[in-house]
């Protein structure tokens, strides 16, 4: 049998001579054949390529299976539910893709059934394909779906959940913005918008418990449907989601919960931003989670905690403060001695404590902020720092015994003026 020339009838559409290939010896033949018959999409090839779903070769059986897919004759359906159980996994899933394609109902519980394949790929076109049909009984096994331990399959199915639009959805496919899979966290986006907007509540309740990609993923859906904030507590998570940092500054006690959680966020610029809004919000319940910022790994995170707290002034911080001298970053150390001079009388006993600490920078940090508060107290503390075997705790300290007397002196002379 001569080899005939695949290319040149598919240019020329030529339905009947690929059908004739379908049966040619040789097997490269054949599989060219199927996959040009699906090209060419004429509604003839359905029957011959049904009987190459039996072929010998599996790549004819799963080009046959390609092509009755992009044809879409129903005759097709219920071999290709057959060629769902092939012992080729190639055929398997291009059977459960061409499924999807052609769209009918008595195609699900098959495909329902493939999507416990031992093949990803088998069940992940499963999965496509249940979305395409759109079927609600396929919701439940999509949403067990989303546990797979493929991604792909993962991706299907929240993406086929979405095309279905059925509520039962939203809680799970929220969970889903959390997968560790970038497409399945973008698909599950799409596929809450496509639900639709009668479902926003759980969006909303996510919004206020979650934090880091998912509140943002959240907002974003939420963006989408066009929902606006109309409670404080609301507009409050959906501009921390959001970023809007100096609305929140303005927004107040409300924004406290969802800028604390904020401070947890894996972006360090997240975490920066939040602490300086924070900062903003004249509320002592900011005392608590600033000083939790001055652990945080990030030097700025710690760095602008420490200046928030010095304007906050509030004893609880003094201690921690103290404990921020010995960062080993100099700006956060600079900080929190500033923040200490603001603090004044209540920072000194503290202060001079720390002059014994075994550390050198936090003696001469702690020399420094005693001459900036300028408290009587520190002069005999002081006077001993002069003996200290840090060259540098000597020279401040010091520096601050000078700063005290001269703030003596210039209060012995104002009295004097005004007597």
């Amino acid at each position: 049998m001569e080899k005939p020339n695949i290319k040149k009838m598919e240019k020329e559409k030529n339905a009947e001579g690929l059908i004739k290939a379908l049966k040619h010896k040789d097997e490269f033949v054949r599989w060219e054949a199927a996959g040009a018959l699906g090209e060419i999409g004429n509604a003839r090839a359905v029957e011959p390529l049904i009987q190459a779903l039996k072929d010998e070769n599996k790549i004819v059986r799963w080009n046959a299976a390609e092509a009755l897919g992009k044809i879409g004759d129903a005759r097709a359906v219920e071999p290709l539910i057959q060629a769902l159980k092939d012992e080729d996994e190639n055929v398997r899933w291009n059977a459960a893709e061409a499924l999807g394609g052609i769209g009918d109902a008595r195609a699900v519980e098959p495909l329902i059934q493939a999507l416990k394949d031992e093949d990803e790929n088998v069940r992940g076109y499963a999965a496509e394909a249940l979305g395409k049909i759109g079927e609600a009984k396929a919701v439940e096994p999509l949403i067990r779906a989303l546990e797979d331990q493929s991604g792909f399959v993962r991706w299907e199915a929240v993406e086929s959940l979405g095309w279905i639009g059925d509520a039962r959805a939203v809680e799970p496919v929220i969970r889903a913005l959390k997968d560790k899979d970038e497409k399945v966290r973008g698909h599950a986006v799409e596929a809450l918008v496509n639900i639709g907007e009668k479902d926003v509540l759980p969006l909303i309740r996510e919004l206020e418990e979650e934090s880091g990609v998912v509140w943002r993923r959240v907002a974003e859906v939420l963006d989408e449907l066009g929902w606006k904030p109309v409670k404080d507590v609301e507009k409050a998570h959906y501009l921390t989601a959001k970023g809007q940092w100096d609305e929140l500054a303005k927004l107040g006690e409300p924004a406290i919960k969802p800028l604390t959680r904020a401070l947890k966020d894996e972006d360090s610029d997240v975490r920066t931003r939040a602490v300086k809004a924070l900062g903003k919000i004249e509320d002592e319940k900011i005392v608590e989670p600033l000083i939790e910022a001055l652990k945080d790994e990030d030097e700025n995170v710690r760095r602008y905690a420490a200046a928030a707290l010095g304007e906050i002034g509030d004893a609880r911080a003094v201690e921690p403060l103290i404990q921020a001298l010995k960062d080993e970053d100099e700006n956060v150390r600079r900080h929190a001695v500033e923040s200490l001079v603001k603090m004044r009388e209540g920072a000194v006993e503290p202060l001079i404590r720390a002059l014994e600490d075994q550390t050198g920078h936090v003696r001469w940090e702690a020399a420094e902020a005693l001459g900036g508060i300028g408290d009587a107290r520190a002069v005999e503390p002081l006077t001993q720092a002069l003996k200290d075997e840090d060259e540098a705790v000597r020279r401040i300290a010091a520096e601050a015994l000078g700063r005290i007397k001269g703030r003596k002196s210039s209060r012995t002379a104002k009295k004097s003026f005004k007597g």
